[in-house]
């Protein structure tokens, strides 16, 4: 059986109808394949595979696969069931992601020159939300030994 990871689910309530969106990743021989499983009420909708071979260019994980899986869904819950899923979750993230840069950004300025001039030199990269989070929590750190 292949294994699943990042499991999320949405949840949308159009026209008295309960969609749920299910959502996963698995691997591939070649990269990795989203898959979205909708379902109204109890009855299952449909299935949805997209497949990727390095990353994705998404707002968010599943943007792409829940596109897809809304376009099966009927023609007239469709521009809402993007607002309550796709929009809504862009939103979430971009607040997230504006929280954390507003972090980091004030964690660094907290930080005397000779600090910020080991950091230039130390080679460190942030490549992700995840790794930004870390590097403020290292900076809150500096700040305080300084």
């Amino acid at each position: 059986m292949t294994k699943r990871r990042n499991q999320q689910s949405f949840y949308a309530t159009i026209n008295g109808r309960e969609y749920a969106f299910y959502c996963w990743t698995t691997s591939t021989r070649c990269g990795f394949c989203h898959t979205v499983a909708t379902s109204v009420g109890y009855r299952q909708l449909s299935d949805t595979k997209v497949s990727y071979y390095n990353r994705t260019w998404e707002r968010f994980d599943y943007e792409t696969a829940l596109g897809r899986a809304i376009d099966k869904c009927p023609k007239e819950d469709r521009e809402e069931l993007r607002e309550q899923i796709i929009e809504k979750k862009n939103r979430e993230e971009t607040e997230r992601c504006e929280r954390i840069f507003g972090a980091f950004e004030k964690a660094y300025n907290s930080l005397n020159d000779a600090n910020k001039q080991h950091l230039a030199n130390s080679g460190v990269t942030v490549n992700s939300l995840e790794e930004a989070e870390q590097m403020t929590g290292i900076m809150k750190m500096m700040s305080l030994m300084q």
